[in-house]
C-alpha cells in the first residue's frame, strides 16, 4: 500500500500545502501518522503558520451510485468505510485539519467504528 503525499509551494504566500492520502487501517498509514505526521505538527510549534495540512482518508475504496444511492466497498472491509466516514465527519468540523489531527491519530489503526467512538470521539469537549 502507498501513502499519496502531494507538496506545493505558493508562489504568493511562501506557504506549503501538504495533501495525505491515506488508508485508516492500513499499517503504514497508521505508521506514517502516529509516528511521523502527528508528532512533527505535535512538536514543531510554527509549522501550522508554514504548512497547510490537508487530510484525506481515501482507503482505496470503490465507490458506485445504484438507483440514486451511493455505495462504497473499502479494501480492508467494512470497518474502514465506517472509519473513513467518520474520519470525514471529524474533518468537516475543522477549517484546519492540523487540528483535528490528534482526533484522526487516535482513530487511525482502530479495528472498528465503536472502538474509535468510545476511545477517540467521546473524549471530544462540547464546541
Amino acid at each position: 500500500r502507498i501513502i499519496h503525499f502531494q507538496i506545493s509551494l505558493s508562489e504568493q504566500s511562501n506557504h506549503n500545502r501538504l495533501n495525505v492520502y491515506f488508508e485508516p487501517q492500513d499499517a503504514k498509514s497508521t505508521s506514517f501518522i502516529k509516528n511521523e505526521l502527528f508528532p512533527l505538527f505535535q512538536n514543531a510549534s510554527d509549522i501550522a503558520e508554514r504548512v497547510s495540512l490537508k487530510l484525506v482518508p481515501f482507503g482505496n475504496a470503490i465507490c458506485n451510485t445504484d438507483n440514486q444511492d451511493y455505495g462504497c466497498v473499502c479494501s480492508q472491509g467494512p470497518a474502514e468505510c465506517d472509519l473513513m466516514r467518520l474520519m470525514a465527519c471529524t474533518l468537516h468540523d475543522y477549517r484546519r485539519h492540523e487540528n483535528a489531527l490528534d482526533t484522526i491519530a487516535c482513530i487511525q489503526g482502530r479495528p472498528s467504528l465503536e472502538d474509535a467512538i468510545n476511545n477517540c470521539v467521546k473524549k471530544l469537549p462540547n464546541r
